[in-house]
C-alpha cells in the first residue's frame, strides 16, 4: 500500500528555513513541502547587509543564493513569499496563512518546522515609520538607505546601538562619505562582552577612523511636518541633527508565533527544543536563530543567534520532520558561542558564554590580558589584544576576546576548539603555532595569553 505524501510546512525562508526544507526533501523525496516567507526574498543572510550598504557588494541580488523558482526546481519545495503564518493550532498542526493579497486560508500539515529567526529590538521612544529611519534587517532596508545616499541628501547619520550590526552600519555609512554619530547606552562600546580594556581599544580605533562615538541613550526623535526625522533626542536633553537614523540596538528571538501556539519558551524567550530540535508540541520542530542551544562548557541552555549553528540546526530539524521513523534521528550538537566582525581594518572576536552563565555553572572565571604583534615586528605590523578567561581551580579555558589587526578574529577558531575540548591554560601555552615573519610572530598572542594565565593561576612551567 502506498503511503500518503507527508505534508511539511517550513515557516521562515531566510537561512535555516531553506536548509530545513532542502534536508526534508533529501530525506523524503516524496514529501509535499511548502516554505512560507513573509518577505519577498529567500535564502539570504543578514550578515552581508552592511557590505551591501557600503558598496563592497554592488548588487542586492548577489546576496540571494536561490530565487523561489530556482529553489523549487532544485528541491521540489513549493515556496510562497509575501506570505505570513499568523497562527498555529498545535494539536492539529493547522496554520492560518495570510497571502500577499491579504486573503487568509487555513492549511493542515503533518509536520511543521519553525525557522522564524530574530526580530529587531526597538528602544523605547523611537519609531520606525519615518522614511529615513531604518532597521537594516532586510535587503529592502539596505536598498532604501542606498537610495537616500545616491541623491546626496544624507550628510550626517545617527546609528543607535553599538553592537555588531550597529558598528558595521557605522563603518558602511562612513565608507559612503557620510558623517556618522554612534550612540551607545552606557559607558563602553561592547563592554559587556569585551571587558574594559578591549572595549577601550575598540572605541579608540573607531574614533581614529572617524566615527563620533557618544555614550548616551537615545530617547526620542524630532520629526518634521513631512514625516522625516530631523534630530535624535538623548537622555541628556541634547538634540543631534541628522538626515538618517539606523536602529541597531540588538535583536531578540522571533518567538511570538510559537508562544501564541502554546509552545514552551526557554532562555531569552527563545523556543525551547531538545537535541532533536523537537519543541514541546508533537509534530513541531524549530531551528535557526529562534531556538535555544546547549553550551558544552556550562551544560546550560543558551541563545546564540549565529549563522553556522542556524544552518546546521536547519538540517537537523528538516531531517527529523521528514523521516517518519525511518533511519536514525539527527541530533544537534552543543554550540560554543563565537562572534566576530571586522571594521576599519580592526578585527573583533568573542568566544564563550558570559560570566554570569559561567558562575552559575560552578566555575570561578579568571581573566588575563595579553598583547602581541600580528607578524614579525621588523615588518609592518599591527597588534592583537586578547583577554583570556579560565577557571581558577582547574585552569580549564572558558573563553576569550580579541581586538586587533589582521588575524585577530580567526584566532578565535583555535580558542573555540580548545574550549570545546576542555583544554587548559597549560595546553594553550604548549600550542604549536605557525611562525613565518610575514604571517605571524614566533610567540603568538594565544601562547602569550596561555603563559599569562599560568602565572595568574600559579600553574605550569614554561619560560619567562
Amino acid at each position: 500500500m502506498t503511503r500518503a505524501r507527508r505534508r511539511i510546512a517550513i515557516v521562515g525562508g531566510t537561512a535555516a528555513g531553506p536548509a530545513a526544507a532542502a534536508e526534508a526533501s533529501r530525506t523524503d523525496p516524496d514529501a509535499d513541502i511548502t516554505m512560507f516567507e513573509a518577505g519577498p526574498d529567500i535564502s539570504w543572510g543578514v550578515c552581508e547587509l552592511p557590505m551591501l550598504l557600503s558598496g563592497e557588494i554592488e548588487r542586492a541580488d548577489e546576496l540571494i543564493v536561490f530565487e523561489p523558482d530556482q529553489f523549487k526546481d532544485r528541491y521540489g519545495v513549493q515556496v510562497e513569499t509575501g506570505t505570513r503564518v499568523e497562527s498555529i493550532e498545535a494539536e492539529t498542526l493547522t496554520l492560518d496563512v495570510r497571502s500577499e493579497d491579504g486573503q487568509v486560508s487555513t492549511r493542515r500539515f503533518d509536520a511543521v518546522v519553525l525557522a522564524t529567526g530574530t526580530r529587531a529590538v526597538i528602544p523605547d521612544g523611537l519609531r520606525t515609520d519615518a522614511p529615513n529611519v531604518t532597521l537594516l534587517r532586510s535587503i529592502g532596508d539596505a536598498r532604501r538607505i542606498r537610495e537616500q545616499l545616491r541623491d546626496h541628501s544624507v550628510h550626517h547619520a545617527v546609528v543607535v546601538g553599538g553592537g555588531y550590526l550597529g558598528i558595521e552600519a557605522a563603518e558602511a555609512l562612513h565608507i559612503q562619505g557620510v558623517r556618522v554619530t554612534l550612540l551607545q547606552r552606557g559607558d563602553r562600546l561592547m563592554g559587556r562582552v569585551l571587558g574594559d580594556e578591549l572595549a577601550h581599544v575598540l572605541s579608540d580605533r573607531l574614533t581614529r577612523a572617524g566615527v563620533n562615538i557618544r555614550f548616551e541613550t537615545a530617547t526620542g526623535l524630532d520629526v518634521r511636518s513631512d514625516g522625516r526625522v530631523q534630530a535624535v533626542r538623548t537622555a541628556a536633553g541634547e538634540k543631534i541633527g541628522c538626515q538618517a537614523v539606523i536602529l541597531g540596538a540588538g535583536v531578540a528571538p522571533n518567538s511570538e508565533l510559537a508562544r501564541d501556539a502554546g509552545l514552551a519558551l526557554g532562555v531569552a524567550d527563545a523556543v525551547s527544543v531538545n537535541e532533536r530540535l523537537a519543541t514541546s508540541a508533537h509534530g513541531i520542530w524549530a531551528c535557526g536563530d529562534c531556538i535555544t542551544q546547549a553550551d558544552p562548557v556550562t551544560k546550560r541552555s543558551i541563545w546564540v543567534p549565529l549563522a553556522l549553528p542556524a544552518y546546521r540546526s536547519g538540517h537537523v530539524a528538516g531531517r527529523n520532520a521528514a523521516r517518519r521513523g525511518r533511519g536514525k534521528p539527527a541530533t544537534m550538537k552543543s554550540v560554543v558561542p563565537v562572534y566576530g566582525l571586522r571594521v576599519f581594518d580592526t578585527e573583533v572576536a568573542v568566544v564563550g558564554s558570559d560570566r554570569e552563565g559561567l558562575r552559575a555553572a560552578g566555575y570561578e572565571p579568571v581573566d588575563v590580558y595579553a598583547s602581541q604583534v600580528n607578524r614579525a615586528s621588523l615588518l609592518e605590523h599591527d597588534r592583537i589584544h586578547m583577554s583570556l578567561t579560565a577557571d581558577r581551580s582547574t585552569g580549564r579555558l572558558l573563553g576569550g576576546r580579541f581586538v586587533g589587526g589582521a588575524g585577530a578574529a580567526l584566532r578565535a577558531n583555535a580558542l573555540s576548539m580548545a574550549v570545546r575540548l576542555g583544554a587548559t591554560a597549560d595546553d594553550l601555552y604548549d600550542l604549536d603555532t605557525v611562525y613565518t615573519p610575514r604571517i605571524a610572530p614566533m610567540h603568538d598572542v594565544l601562547t602569550v595569553a596561555g603563559r599569562q594565565m599560568q602565572k595568574a593561576l600559579g600553574r605550569g612551567g614554561g619560560r619567562e
